[in-house]
């Protein structure tokens, strides 16, 4: 996932985390595909910040889940807190998905 601001924000674009109001109301769903009247609407609503998934989250698909609950397993052993927040959890999961790639590259012989 990236943190990409607003005037960066392009047609075809694929949102990570929904979008929600100060009263926790979904505006767009996590998974839509922005469009240009959304981002005209996104501007309206005066957010400034979107989470959009990153064309190599999409290929998570491809890491046989063997291969990614190894890697959960290794990131959990080598981690000594517990995390306390949704920035915490997020980095936990880039290194997990990170080994898992690595690992994956390792078990078909990419190197």
């Amino acid at each position: 996932m990236s943190l990409i601001t607003i005037d960066k924000i392009s047609s075809g674009m694929k949102l990570a985390k929904p979008i929600v109001n100060k009263f926790n109301q979904v505006l767009l769903p996590a998974g839509t595909i922005l469009k240009e009247n959304h981002i005209s609407t996104l501007k309206l609503w005066n957010i400034n910040t979107l989470e959009i998934i990153n064309i190599d989250d999409e290929k998570i698909e491809e890491i046989p889940k063997e291969i990614y609950d190894l890697a959960c397993e290794k990131i959990k052993e080598r981690i000594l807190w517990q995390p306390r927040n949704d920035s915490e959890k997020e980095i936990i999961d880039i290194a997990i998905l990170n080994l898992a790639k690595k690992l994956s590259q390792k078990n078909r012989g990419d190197n």
